[in-house]
C-alpha cells in the first residue's frame, strides 16, 4: 500500500488574496479555487493538540498529503460542507518528500 493510496479524500484549495478593507485596513478574501488536492483527513491527536497549543495555535485536524501541497497559513480548504483554515505550512514528516502533514482548524465559516 502506498502513501498516495491512503489519500482518499479530495479537498478544494482556495488561496488567500489580500485586499484593502473599507477603512483602509488589510483584509483577505478567497475568491477562486486554485486546486483540488488529494489528502487524508484525521482528527488531531493529543500530542498534536499539545504541540499547537504551545505555539498559540488552535487546531482540530491533521491533513496528510503525498506531495507538498504548497499551502500558506491564510489559505482555506473545503471538503464538502466543511471548511478548514490552514494553521501551519506543510511539514515533510519523513524527510523523504513522500508524506506531508498540515495542521488545520475546522470552522463554520463557508466562503
Amino acid at each position: 500500500m502506498t502513501i498516495a493510496s491512503l489519500c482518499d479524500k479530495s479537498v478544494d484549495h482556495y488561496a488567500a488574496v489580500r485586499t484593502t478593507g473599507t477603512a483602509g485596513s488589510a483584509a483577505f478574501t478567497w475568491p477562486t479555487k486554485t486546486a483540488t488536492l488529494s489528502c487524508r483527513i484525521q482528527p488531531a491527536s493529543a500530542s498534536e493538540l499539545d504541540y499547537a497549543k504551545k505555539r498559540d495555535t488552535e487546531i482540530s485536524h491533521v491533513l496528510y498529503f503525498a506531495t507538498d501541497p504548497g499551502l500558506d497559513t491564510r489559505d482555506k480548504l473545503f471538503f464538502g460542507s466543511r471548511t478548514f483554515d490552514v494553521k501551519a505550512k506543510a511539514t515533510n514528516t519523513d524527510e523523504q518528500n513522500r508524506l506531508y502533514k498540515v495542521l488545520v482548524q475546522e470552522t463554520d465559516q463557508r466562503q
